[in-house]
């Protein structure tokens, strides 16, 4: 594999390349612009934190999850449309 740009990166990963200058900027890799090139051993760390965040995120999601409520058990709870309170 080559040098890639940072834009070609992005569009890669599906992001938008504002996004993705935002995330390795937060990732403290320097890059000055969207044309900035990325060597191979750049791009596996890149894609390295990203699968790591994702995890992270993923973890946080399930721990986070709350049972969802069907609309049949919300009729009891909430007030009917036509009555005001």
């Amino acid at each position: 594999m080559e040098n890639i740009k940072v834009f070609e990166l992005a569009k890669q990963m599906g992001l938008e390349t504002i996004a993705l200058m935002d995330k390795l900027r937060e990732f403290k890799i320097p890059i000055k612009s969207h044309m900035a090139d990325l060597d191979e051993e750049l791009i596996n760390q890149i894609k390295v934190k990203f699968e790591e965040e994702k995890s992270k995120v993923a973890a946080k999601g399930k721990a986070q999850r709350r049972p969802s409520l069907r609309r049949s058990q919300l009729r009891g709870l909430l007030p009917a449309r036509g009555n005001k309170i």
